[in-house]
């Protein structure tokens, strides 16, 4: 291909620089919106001027490339890729935005955004070192995914990582427009195994992206549970973040039961650039002249493209690494209950004790819901340590013999855990005490 500078016919790629100051920037929220940004200005001209030129050798040929300015009767400017290689750009013609209906084929305009998101994240930093290695990656990449063409060499100093960078995202290009497509989602299992006094769930990670290989992603709990739940990593120690494909797990203590929500979303703290929609310029004149492509990149990070969930849900059983064949169980002694239908301070137990432990009515009963919540926090200094609740009571009378029924649970505060218990108690009368009666509750958790 030959090609001359001045008023002359080039046939020029050029490159679109990832400053903010030269990339059109919107940031898309539902589909007309996607579709209003990509007809914006539609009919608007403006004049095209090349901006220097470097050298690339492309199915045995030598090729150039080029920065495109496309400058507007206000001074406004606008930079935009070579999209037909084959075709040429005249210096100082007048170029207009158009709809680029069916010029793309085979998903080529989704591989094309998808790839220039890949390149500005991980090698934006050459756009200043290296301005004609950047300008050479970008080109070369969308003239392959849209021609075809194998990209033998580029004149730089810096061949072999540019090279390396074309011949990855060539390469694999399905698997970058999947990523660009879907974002990230959370994968892993609920498997539990015992740690000591903990409950390890998983192991669990954030999906492979290439788009956000090297991105932290922050991890987070959609409630507080104080220390008795946290990430850890494969070597049991507590983490707050994760990169994409790394393992980590969901340390719960013993105690605890119910649903465990938690997010792993991309941090904020490093630009994640996106492109997410392009325009289109074709020359004014009718005739067989290069077209150009401009991309249109989100001005900050997607969080919800960048985030994902997990969800654990915990019930009272035992886990991998326990006996199966034994239940752990305390005995209740020295019971006392009162008369009526156990309404009031106590569910109708006004005392009994356990392991030494005396519990009383007016000391250590709470409601049914207070004795959930109170059984996942850590005691304040002033708080007790064992608590009890009657769930249910039942009264039968047949015969002319009385029979009452108490369900109930109590818990235990020791060594930084909860342990909770749980039975049935039967008397033969309204009121009284027996101080020879036993019985038995067994672990609940």
């Amino acid at each position: 291909m030959k090609s001359k500078i001045l008023y002359s016919i080039v046939t020029f790629a050029l490159v679109v620089s990832a400053c903010n100051k030269n990339l059109k920037e919107s940031k898309i929220e539902d589909e007309s919106e996607f579709h209003a940004i990509r007809q914006k200005d539609l009919g608007d001209e403006y004049t095209v001027f090349s901006d220097g030129i470097v050298a690339v050798i492309i199915d045995g040929r030598q090729e150039y490339v080029t920065q495109f300015k496309l400058i507007d009767d206000h001074g406004n400017t606008e930079y935009a890729f070579c999209a037909n290689m084959e075709a040429p750009c005249n210096e100082g013609a007048r170029y207009k935005c158009v709809d680029a209906g069916d010029y793309f084929k085979n998903g080529a305009e989704t591989k094309i955004m998808a790839a220039l998101t890949y390149i500005m994240n991980e090698y934006r930093w050459m756009e200043t070192a290296n301005p004609n290695g950047y300008r050479q990656i970008m080109q070369c990449v969308i003239w392959m995914i849209i021609h075809g063409y194998e990209v033998t060499s580029v004149n730089n100093t810096e061949v072999e990582i540019i090279m390396d960078v074309i011949n990855h995202i060539y390469d694999n290009i399905d698997e970058m427009t999947s990523h660009y497509n879907t974002g990230v989602t959370m994968q892993g299992v609920d498997a539990s195994s015992r740690d000591g006094l903990f409950v390890n769930y998983g192991p669990y990670k954030v999906s492979e992206n290439a788009l956000l290989a090297d991105v932290d992603f922050i991890l987070t709990f959609d409630r507080e549970f104080g220390p008795y739940v946290k990430f850890v990593n494969d070597l049991g120690m507590e983490i707050t973040q994760v990169k994409p494909e790394e393992p980590f797990y969901v340390r719960v203590s013993d105690n605890i039961f119910g649903d465990v929500d938690f997010t792993a979303t991309a941090s904020v703290s490093k630009e994640l650039w996106y492109v997410n929609d392009f325009r289109f310029y074709i020359d004014v004149r009718e005739g067989d002249y290069q077209q150009l492509f401009q991309p249109v990149m989100n001005p900050e990070a997607w969080i919800y493209f960048y985030s994902c969930d997990g969800k654990i849900s915990i019930i009272p059983t035992e886990v991998e690494g326990e006996d199966d064949d034994v239940s752990e169980k305390i005995t209740l002694t020295e019971l006392n209950w009162n008369n009526g239908n156990g309404n009031g301070n106590g569910g109708g137990i006004n005392r009994f004790t356990v392991n030494g432990i005396t519990l009383k009515n007016n000391k250590n009963y709470v409601t049914p819901v207070s004795f959930d919540f109170l059984a996942t926090k850590v005691p304040g200094k002033n708080d007790e340590t064992a608590i009890y609740t009657v769930l249910d009571r039942s009264v039968t009378e047949q015969n002319g013999d009385y029979g009452k029924v108490y369900d109930i649970k109590v818990a235990f505060y020791n060594d930084g855990v909860w342990k909770a218990y749980g039975g049935t108690i039967t008397v033969d009368n309204q009121g009284g005490n027996n101080t020879n009666q036993k019985v038995e509750l067994e672990k609940i958790f």
